[in-house]
């Protein structure tokens, strides 16, 4: 996975490092290194001012952070400069007889040290992409949208949604958002009954609806997981249309997927997933309905579970009931992604992402 490698370079070391632990937690795609003065040292000239301009000499990098007006200079298209109060209505060149004069003035971006972490990083971004020509994974485009329907209760469309995402994850461009809607009650755990978190939600899903419609402002990586696949996890019980806007404005993921009953409901999906329980008496009558809707929707896919043997033909994949896929583990159920359940999915991601 291709990483930014960014520098950070403040007057205040304490003030870098938490700067650096932020960066990191919003964004998965920086390699952040702290700038080093001592790495160039000349005992002819060892002034502080002299580091500087060998540091900004021989760094190699993608992106250069500081709070220091003369290393943005020195740096130029690839530097951007945190600033303060009157500071952002600096626009002279730093002259000082002990700095050599700047290769490129005025050509780095200012932003102001008060912003939030996430616009620093979409920043950082900004200068990557125009600097090297290329886009960053997951920051590119419009999300496209999965939708995973289930017909019953119990045909495991949360089991599908979350082994869909984890194979989109496993890609080097795509960055997976798993979406879980509806309060879920009783023995029904939602995608709790499969996670296994490397992170887990910092604060409550139950604020992030009314966050939403009261307009009010969050970060919205407090309220996700991500499990070790790389996944991300997100509840919600309300709000999925301001949601989804949201994510949209952000342009933070490369996939969304919905899980749930009336995920399509005022929502433009790209491709809808179908899940019928192939075990179910109900099977045959909800199977020649779902047929007739896949004929009028081409984007829409059946997807009948627990069958005997994987088989597929236009829109329509039987999945087999594989014992062996699942595990179970002290506080959650492992889903095998190297066996017949998982491998057969990896056939109907390849088939609807195209």
């Amino acid at each position: 996975m291709k990483k930014i490698r960014l520098t950070i370079d403040t007057r205040e070391s304490a003030y870098g490092r938490q700067l650096a632990k932020g960066l990191a937690i919003t964004g998965k795609h920086l390699f952040i290194t702290m700038a080093d003065h001592e790495a160039f040292a000349d005992p002819s000239d060892n002034s502080h001012h002299a580091k500087l301009c060998r540091v900004a000499e021989h760094w190699e990098g993608d992106v250069y952070l500081t709070d220091r007006i003369y290393m943005a200079e020195r740096i130029g298209r690839k530097a951007i400069l945190l600033m303060q109060g009157r500071e952002m209505e600096y626009t002279g060149v730093f002259t000082d007889e002990a700095a050599v004069q700047p290769k490129a003035a005025e050509t780095y971006r200012r932003l102001d040290s008060m912003a939030a972490l996430r616009e620093i990083y979409r920043m950082i971004v900004d200068v990557y992409q125009t600097e090297q020509g290329c886009f960053v994974p997951g920051a590119k485009g419009k999300s496209m949208l999965y939708g995973f329907l289930p017909a019953t209760g119990g045909c495991g469309a949360t089991a599908l949604a979350i082994t869909f995402g984890r194979i989109l994850a496993g890609r080097d461009s795509e960055r997976v958002l798993y979406i879980q809607q509806g309060s879920r009650t009783g023995k029904d755990k939602g995608y709790s009954l499969y996670f296994e978190g490397e992170k887990m939600p910092l604060r409550p899903s139950r604020e992030l609806g009314f966050l939403l419609l009261e307009g009010k402002c969050f970060c919205i990586e407090n309220y996700m997981a991500e499990d070790r696949y790389g996944l991300f996890y997100l509840r919600i019980q309300s709000g999925i249309e301001q949601l989804l806007r949201y994510l949209e404005k952000e342009n933070a993921f490369s996939s969304i997927i919905l899980d749930g009953k009336g995920c399509d409901e005022n929502v433009a999906l790209h491709k809808v997933f179908y899940v019928l329980n192939g075990q179910d008496c109900r099977t045959e009558f909800l199977l020649q309905n779902a047929k007739k809707e896949t004929e009028e929707d081409p984007d829409r896919i059946i997807l009948l579970n627990q069958c005997g043997c994987f088989k597929e033909t236009e829109n329509l994949f039987w999945l087999p009931r594989d014992e062996e896929s699942f595990r179970c583990e002290e506080n959650h159920v492992e889903i095998s992604m190297h066996m017949a359940f998982a491998r057969a999915m990896r056939i109907v991601a390849k088939e609807a992402v195209q």
